[in-house]
């Protein structure tokens, strides 16, 4: 039928509606390869984003664990105690430690594994010195690299007079 109809329309008429037929033609393909595109690019451009959570979520607990350690021994660094008050010079250092580390999302302080250690040097200066540890766990399982990391650090100070 449609045939008959080319046969008898003026060559303009007939060529706009070829052209509108093979534009739906068009239309239809186009259609397809965006979404075959978009099927191939998704799961890519997923990699890439939660890479880059992972990589900020790493960077942000390894300043956290640092500043724990810092603060912690900024805080015995600042505070002068005897063998009388020592146990609750202790407990204020490492309360600072844990206060620090809250600052991860879901911390738990079962996890985090901590030391303060204090030794005084030839000059007689005592020196404080804090070592804080704290896993990092992935969000996704990446093939060929560690599901866990531990973090550490350690940061010494002297004690003020």
């Amino acid at each position: 039928m449609h045939s008959r109809f080319y046969k008898h329309c003026p060559p303009t008429i007939r060529r706009r509606f070829v052209s509108a037929r093979t534009d739906r033609q068009r239309g239809r393909h186009a259609r397809g390869t965006v979404a075959t595109e978009f099927a191939i690019a998704l799961p890519i451009l997923l990699l890439i984003a939660l890479g880059t959570c992972d990589f900020g979520r790493i960077v942000h607990f390894h300043q956290v664990v640092a500043n724990a350690a810092r603060t912690g021994a900024e805080t015995g660094a600042v505070r002068q105690f005897s063998n009388y008050t020592r146990p609750s010079w202790e407990a204020t250092v490492r309360q600072a430690v844990i206060n620090e580390m809250s600052n991860i999302p879901d911390f738990d302080e079962s996890d985090m594994e901590y030391d303060l250690s204090t030794n005084v040097d030839g000059d007689g200066i005592m020196h404080i010195a804090v070592e804080v540890s704290y896993p990092f766990r992935t969000v996704v399982d990446w093939p060929a690299l560690p599901s866990e990391t531990n973090l550490f650090k350690h940061a010494e100070y002297c004690q003020f007079r």
